[in-house]
C-alpha cells in the first residue's frame, strides 16, 4: 500500500523538479518517482537520522562514483532527498553468484577507492561508515557507486570517540564500537573487509587486506591515496596486469635494466662459446637446447611470467617465503626432469 503522502505529487521549486509517485519501498522511507519536466526517475529518501551539511556537500559537488543528489528539503526533523537513481547490480547479489572475475572484482575496489578519495577530500572529511556490499552498485556498464549515507559523518574536533555508534556489524572498525572516533582510515577498515570477501584467501590482495584492518588506525593506510597506491603496486606484480615487454625492462628501473642485461650477455656468451666435452654433435644441440629451455623457465618462475607461475602450486602464495621456495623447487625439478631426459636420450643417438 502506498502512503497518502506517496500518492501526492511533489514539486521542488528552486530546483525545478516535480516529481509523479512510481513505486514505494516496503520500508516506506524509500520511492521511486519521476520528474516530470526531465522524465528521469530519481530515488526519494526519507531520513530521520542525517546530516544535512553532508547531503548539501553532495549536492554541490557531483562525482560519478557518489550519486547525484537533485534536491534536499528539511521539515520537521525529517530530511527529504532527491537523489539518482542508480540502475544496477548490487554487489551483494553480485557476490551471491559469482558474477565477476577477479580482475572485475579488483576494479571495483579501485573504482570505490576513488569514490574514498573524493569524499575524504572534503573539508570537513566526509566519513561513509557503512560500506559493505548491499551499498555498493555496479552499473551494467561497469561503473562502481557508493550508495546510502544516511550513516555518514564529519569528526569533530576535541571528541575522543563517536557519540552515536553505528555501523554493520563485521565490516564496522573498532571505533565505530566507542573505541575512537571515526575519520577516514575508518573506512579503510571496511574496505579490507571488502578485499576479504571479494578475494579468496591465497590472493596478494589479502597483504592490503591485512594491514587495512589493523585494530591500530596508526597501523593502516592513512589515505585512500595510499591505500590505493599500494593495491595498484600489488596488481602491477601479477602475470594478468604485467605490462608487456621483456623481464627486466617493463617497470624502467635502473638497477633491473642492468641485470636484465647482465643476465641477458651471460646467457648468450654462454650458449655461443659452450662445447661439449665429447665433441658430439648431438650433444652440443641438446645441451643448448635444455639450457635455453631451463632460462625462459628461470625467467617465468622468478619474473611472474604468464605461463608457469601462475599455474605452479605455491607460486603465487600470499607469503613470500612460501613463493620464493616454491619457485626454487619448481626449477631444480625442471633441471633434474630435463637433464636426466637428455642424458637418457644422448646415449640413443649416434651422432
Amino acid at each position: 500500500m502506498l502512503s497518502e503522502s506517496f500518492m501526492e505529487d511533489t514539486s521542488f521549486q528552486e530546483e525545478n523538479l516535480f516529481l509523479t509517485p512510481l513505486y514505494q519501498y516496503e520500508s516506506a522511507r524509500n520511492s521511486l518517482a519521476m520528474d516530470k519536466v526531465s522524465g528521469r526517475v530519481v530515488m526519494v529518501k526519507r531520513l530521520s537520522f542525517y546530516s544535512t551539511a553532508i547531503y548539501q556537500y553532495l549536492k554541490e559537488h557531483e562525482n560519478p562514483h557518489v550519486p547525484t543528489i537533485y534536491a534536499l528539503q528539511e521539515e520537521n526533523g525529517v530530511l527529504t532527498v532527491v537523489e539518482e537513481y542508480v540502475s544496477g547490480c548490487g554487489l551483494d547479489y553480485i557476490l551471491a553468484n559469482d558474477l565477476l572475475n577477479r580482475n572485475q572484482r579488483a576494479d571495483v575496489i579501485l573504482q570505490l577507492l576513488d569514490a574514498l578519495i573524493f569524499l575524504h577530500a572534503a573539508r570537513p572529511q566526509i566519513i561513509h561508515r557503512d560500506i559493505k556490499p548491499a551499498n555498493i552498485i555496479r552499473t551494467d556498464e561497469g561503473l562502481v557507486k557508493l550508495v546510502d549515507y544516511n550513516a555518514a559523518k564529519t569528526p569533530q574536533e576535541g571528541k575522543t570517540k563517536d557519540t552515536v555508534l553505528i555501523g554493520t556489524q563485521g565490516s564496522a572498525a573498532p571505533e565505530q564500537y566507542g573505541f575512537g572516533q571515526s575519520d577516514a582510515r575508518t573506512d579503510l577498515y571496511a574496505m579490507g573487509v571488502l578485499i576479504r570477501e571479494l578475494f579468496k584467501e591465497t590472493d596478494p590482495l589479502q597483504k592490503a587486506a591485512a594491514k587495512a584492518t589493523r585494530l591500530d588506525p596508526d597501523e593502516r593506510y592513512q589515505s585512500a591515496l595510499e591505500m590505493k597506491t599500494a593495491i595498484l603496486r600489488i596488481l602491477g606484480s601479477l602475470p594478468q596486469h604485467r605490462k608487456p615487454g621483456i623481464p627486466g625492462f617493463r617497470s624502467g628501473t635502473d638497477w633491473k635494466m642492468t641485470v636484465a642485461i647482465a643476465s641477458d650477455a651471460i646467457f648468450v656468451l654462454f650458449f655461443v662459446t659452450y662445447s661439449p666435452t665429447d665433441h658430439k654433435l648431438s650433444t652440443a644441440i641438446l645441451d643448448r637446447i635444455v639450457f635455453i629451455a631451463l632460462y625462459l623457465c628461470g625467467v617465468d618462475l622468478f619474473f611472474d611470467g604468464p605461463f608457469l607461475s601462475p599455474h605452479f602450486p605455491g607460486c603465487q602464495d600470499k607469503r613470500r617465503w612460501v613463493r620464493i621456495l616454491s619457485r626454487f623447487l619448481w626449477f631444480f625439478l625442471m633441471v633434474f626432469v630435463l637433464v636426466g631426459a637428455v642424458a637418457s636420450l644422448e646415449k640413443l643417438l649416434p651422432w
